[in-house]
């Protein structure tokens, strides 16, 4: 006996097919064996037996149980499941474990639970009688059960609204990537007694990728040129961060060995340190929903339909089977609302049911965690220092996990030779009405003790949003940013300098949106009080924003007034769409102490598509100095540029630059636009022809036939083509198109190589008298013996004709012929005649 194993459910049975092969070779004789027997179906219930047996020859059987492997049917449709149940011979009092129950698709109830809890009921041991309304029949020939259930008796079958599919196996390739910006500007006084300068500056960042893991280094370059000055600036490197990474996707983790920054939930702060890390990083898997969305648990009698409105929008439609069902994963808007679902049966019959909702955004989604741990030294002066860490050594950690659809829980710890800090927090949304955190620490820095706490709600009344956060905290309270900031800045400075480095002994901030009108009209009040040991600020602001009909444009004015140094500020923006990508803006701010500025400006966005450009032009006025610049960019196969000039009472500033990136990958060098996640190069041997991505032009190959192409999906499939008709016509593909799936930050090579052969020719030989070569000869073509064959009034077909061609005819009356050959364009070329003397 064979069975065949799916997993429409998660958590399945994965049964070794083996193991159900032989209990079932063992099972069946003992069944179906027995001399003199007539033995009928038999049906269990809640309450007992409900069907006999009638056995003939043998009376009773006996009361041992015995293992039995058995497909599993419930409700009429086949799981496609084999199940490992014990009973009697019979098949009556079927039993099995609780999680091989599960797995054909049963919920344990809770009073069962609650047997085994109390030892009334072994785990090993849950009969189906114990399931409250559930039948079952045994069929002995067929080695199945037919299971009837109710639908509180079933597990929900779960369907995401996500839409995301798993990731695809990727390909790990060995590479290099150097991306680049090169930037040079010159100032040139209007004074002519002041000396200009020049500045050259470069930004790089590159890595090296390999089936075992990345390593990466980033750093910027400057140097100053003082014209009319017999010396130049010293030239400077300073290297930012360094790092070998190691990802494991099947797990969504990433190993970091270099400089890394530390993570933790929103109430901590993050240090950079050099070390050892390991953290989970659900980027890499794109089938993961890692926040908690709208659900919805339902039933249906027969087969259905259901959609989900929101504001009469559709955000989902599918179908379900009979049987009780859970929708999960719906995408809604952060905040309050009602989704209306629509459940249509196959008989007709329709019904709704509205679902109030609110979606905070700060929710892992039930059983999922989240987890970061760090090791190592603070990292000093950074962007200043290539290589400068701290003396002790450092540790954090976090940990986030969804208890609940409703409540999210997170830890977090950090600690050096002189701190220990530790807290935790929660995250709630109570009855749909809002979202409501709390959060608490506590620290020993130096032998000083000290405490933190947070709470934070985040509502909705009708339309208005209304946002709170409070933290409060003594002034031994510290943290890692504090502790690696003293070590480096020293006490004392931090002290005299108000430095935000300090942990604020209390912070409160306030915020509400209120819809003016139903139009695209917001009004925006927020307070914000901080208060430091050696600073505190109070400010109050209010800002309104409205969008013009059909999105041609929008209009915002904001205003704020510390109430400590009744310092106040003013500011007004409008904008227009003046074409698809052309828009025209306006500003004007001042403060009260009578400065003003405005500003306007005419822009086009640059797109993502070779050939692409865009530009910006300003005029300013600050304080009644007037200044004017312009700005050109231009996107090309093989880097973008930009130039600008900007023009002051002072005098010019002129500036160019150059982005792009140059990458190595399967031997293959290639020049293109700047790579920020995973790429391909594409070798067709073809200069200046389209390359394509999911069918989108993207780059053009240049004189080496290559084309870097970026922006290619890591752990999913990326369509690369090129199109027949951009062919240049003596060159040939078998392979026009290729399906890519790289892993993060890696390259591949995709190789359309074609082979660069002469078109097909039809020639006419004929012999000295103009009289046509008869058919059937033989052909040799350029060397290549039967490569063709003399047909009909002496037409032959030279598939493969090049510039100059040699033709060795045999037969009856062999004979040699040459012709010369250049394309025409024509549907048919034909050479005629040929002779062949």
């Amino acid at each position: 006996m064979t069975s065949t194993f799916s997993n429409p459910r998660a958590g399945a049975v994965r049964r070794k097919a083996g193991m159900i092969a032989l209990g079932a070779i063992l099972t069946l004789p003992l069944a179906n064996g027995l001399a003199a027997q007539d033995l009928d179906a038999v049906t269990r219930g809640g309450s007992g037996l409900e069907a006999s047996a009638s056995i003939t020859g043998m009376g009773a059987l006996s009361g041992d149980r015995v293992p039995l492997f058995l497909a599993v049917s419930i409700n009429g449709k086949d799981t496609n499941l084999v199940a490992e149940f014990s009973g009697r011979l019979d098949g009556s009092d079927l039993r099995s474990t609780s999680d091989e129950l599960q797995d054909v698709g049963l919920r344990i109830p809770g009073s069962i639970a609650q047997k085994i809890i109390a030892g009334q009921i072994l785990d090993s041991e849950i009969a189906l009688s114990e399931f409250e309304g559930l039948t079952y029949v045994y069929d002995s020939d067929a080695q199945r059960v037919l299971i009837t259930a109710p639908d509180a008796a079933l597990l929900p079958h779960v369907i995401s609204a996500s839409g995301l599919t798993s990731p695809q196996a990727a390909d790990h390739a060995t590479g290099a990537v150097l991306n680049y910006a090169l930037t040079g500007a010159h100032y040139a006084p209007l004074d002519g007694a002041l000396v200009g300068s020049t500045t050259l500056a470069g930004s790089f960042e590159g890595w090296i990728y390999s089936p075992y893991g990345t390593l990466s280094s980033t750093g910027f370059y400057s140097q100053t040129l003082r014209s009319g000055a017999s010396d130049t600036g010293t030239p400077s490197f300073v290297r930012q961060e360094t790092a070998f990474t190691k990802d494991f996707a099947d797990k969504a983790m990433t190993l970091t060995i270099g400089d890394y920054s530390t993570q933790g939930p929103d109430w901590t702060r993050s240090v950079r340190l050099g070390g050892l890390a390991v953290s989970r990083n659900f980027s890499l898997r794109s089938d993961l929903v890692t926040d908690q969305r709208l659900s919805y648990s339902g039933a249906a009698a027969v087969p259905s339909s259901v959609d989900v409105f929101i504001e009469n929008n559709r955000i989902y439609s599918g179908e379900v089977d009979e049987g009780p069902f859970r929708l999960e994963d719906l995408p809604v808007k952060t905040g309050a609302g009602d989704a209306e679902v629509v459940i249509q049966g196959a008989d007709g019959r329709v019904r709704h049911e509205t679902v109030s909702f609110f979606n905070s955004g700060n929710l892992m989604k039930a059983g999922m965690i989240d987890y970061s741990l760090a090791a190592g030294r603070a990292r000093q002066a950074f962007g200043l220092e290539s290589a400068q860490y701290g003396d002790s050594t450092i540790l954090s950690g976090s940990l986030r996990y969804g208890v609940t659809p409703l409540v999210t829980v997170d830890g977090h710890f950090e600690a050096s030779d002189t701190l220990k800090m530790a807290g935790a927090g929660l995250t709630a949304v109570p009855l749909a009405l809002g979202e409501l955190s709390i959060a608490a620490a506590a620290s020993d820095y130096d032998g000083t003790s000290g405490g933190f706490v947070e709470m934070g709600m985040h509502t909705q009344i009708g339309m208005v949003d209304i946002n709170a956060k409070a933290s409060r905290s003594d002034g031994g309270f510290a943290d890692l940013a504090y502790v690696t900031g003293v070590n480096y800045l020293g006490a004392d400075t931090l002290a005299s300098s108000g430095s935000l480095l300090e942990v604020p002994l209390a912070q409160d901030v306030l915020s509400i949106g209120i819809p003016v009108t139903r139009e695209q009209r917001k009004l925006g009040l927020s307070y914000v009080r901080s208060e430091r040991e050696n600073s505190a600020d109070r400010l109050v602001a209010a800002s309104y924003g409205t969008t013009f009909n059909s999105g041609r444009g929008a209009f915002s004015m904001s205003g704020s007034y510390n109430l400590d140094t009744d310092e106040s500020q003013m500011s007004f923006g409008m904008s227009l769409k003046l074409g698809a990508k052309t828009f025209a803006r306006a500003t004007s701010s001042s403060d009260e102490a009578g400065g003003t500025s405005r500003e306007l400006s005419v822009s086009r966005t640059m797109g993502s598509d070779v050939g692409d450009w865009g530009y910006q032009g300003q005029v300013s006025l600050d304080d009644g100095a007037t200044s004017f610049g312009a700005k050109g960019e231009y996107r090309a196969s093989l880097a973008e540029f930009a130039a600008g000039l900007q023009r002051s009472e002072d005098g010019y500033y002129i500036e160019g630059q150059v982005d792009g990136a140059l990458v190595l990958t399967g031997g293959a060098l290639a020049l293109g636009g700047r790579i920020e996640d995973s790429f391909a190069v594409v070798d067709t041997g073809v200069a200046d022809m389209p390359i394509y991505l999911q069918n989108r032009e993207v780059a053009r190959t240049g004189r080496s036939g290559r084309a870097l192409v970026p922006g290619l999906n890591s752990y999913a499939s990326n369509r690369v083509s090129v199109e027949v008709s951009d062919l240049p016509m003596p060159v040939s593909m078998g392979v026009t198109a290729m399906d890519v799936v790289p892993a993060r930050r890696t390259g591949a090579l995709v190789d359309f190589k074609g082979e660069n052969t002469a078109a097909g020719v039809m020639v006419v030989l004929r012999d000295a008298r103009g009289q046509v070569v008869p058919a059937g000869a033989p052909v040799t073509v350029n060397g290549k013996s039967a490569a063709a064959f003399v047909g009909y009034d002496g037409q032959t077909w030279i598939a493969a004709a090049k510039a100059s061609n040699q033709l060795e005819v045999g037969g009856a009356t062999p004979c040699h012929a040459s012709f010369a050959f250049a394309p025409t364009g024509a549907l048919q070329e034909v050479v005629d005649p040929v002779e062949c003397l």
